[in-house]
């Protein structure tokens, strides 16, 4: 009988391999897994698993503040944002609505209303600054308006100013 005898040092065995450290390895990749996947949920959960806010469409709680009454008082501001341009409504609790064109550049928002009743026209124009994380902005409103009189000569009308400001509830 040849090879009868075991193998010397020198002289590789002929007996099959043992499978038992692949099986070790699977296990440890699979505890590494686990691991990855545990730590992945635990920022989740701790960034509150939400996307920062970058756009500024939503519905915004707003508050109005002008130097004389008009359109001013707490409000919803719904807001649909498409690039840099802006447009939504500003809808105060009184009742008073207001269609707004915009544009957003970086932080900063520029919100215009033209609108008005019987022979007097009003230009709304509310500037601001967006917070880095967009739940928030601020700023200030002017109002000025025009009155057609009865000579047929319009009547430039500076408005009050005021401030704004808006939290993002939805």
């Amino acid at each position: 009988m040849e090879n009868a005898l075991p193998p010397s040092k020198n002289q590789p065995s002929l007996a099959p391999k043992s499978r038992h450290r692949p099986s070790q390895k699977r296990g440890l990749f699979f505890i590494a897994g686990a691991v990855i996947i545990a730590m992945a949920l635990a920022v989740t959960a701790c960034t509150g698993g939400l996307t920062p806010r970058t756009n500024l469409t939503g519905e915004w709680s707003t508050s109005v503040t002008l130097s004389v009454g008009g359109s001013s008082g707490p409000g919803k501001l719904i807001l649909e944002q498409d690039g840099s341009k802006v447009n939504g409504t500003l809808l105060f609790d009184s009742g008073t609505l207001l269609d707004l064109k915009g544009t957003i550049t970086g932080k900063t928002i520029q919100l215009d209303n033209d609108s008005g009743f019987a022979d007097m026209k009003f230009h709304y124009q509310m500037t601001g600054t967006v917070t880095d994380d967009f739940t928030s902005m601020q700023g200030k409103v002017i109002v000025n308006g025009v009155q057609d009189l009865a000579d047929g000569k319009p009547t430039s009308m500076e408005g009050p100013s005021g401030t704004w400001s808006a939290t993002h509830t939805s």
